[in-house]
């Protein structure tokens, strides 16, 4: 939906936020689905494949960047976002 979107209001890029934490969670989830030969094209910086359908290419900036290093990045910015401060330093109340 979001690739015919971006092809009707005529972008040939589209950048989407994944970051490391969700490309190490998606690697995992294809090796063990059994599509681990699907991973090359799957976690490249841009992905080219469906070019030749008219649709854009899709980009991944974030992609070597984890999720709290994103969250405690906005948070120094303050720059607001869905999480609370406990998602980057985590609960420390049960630390022994």
């Amino acid at each position: 939906l979001l690739m015919r979107v971006a092809k009707l209001v005529g972008c040939t890029k589209l950048a989407l936020g994944c970051n490391a934490t969700y490309f190490a969670m998606h690697t995992l989830e294809s090796i063990l689905k059994g599509s681990g030969f699907a991973l090359p094209a799957d976690i490249q910086h841009m992905d080219s494949r469906f070019s030749p359908l008219g649709l854009p290419d899709i980009l991944h900036p974030l992609r070597d960047c984890g999720s709290k290093d994103l969250l405690l990045l906005c948070y120094l910015h303050q720059v607001r976002f869905v999480g609370s401060v406990k998602d980057i330093v985590g609960d420390r109340r049960n630390v022994k």
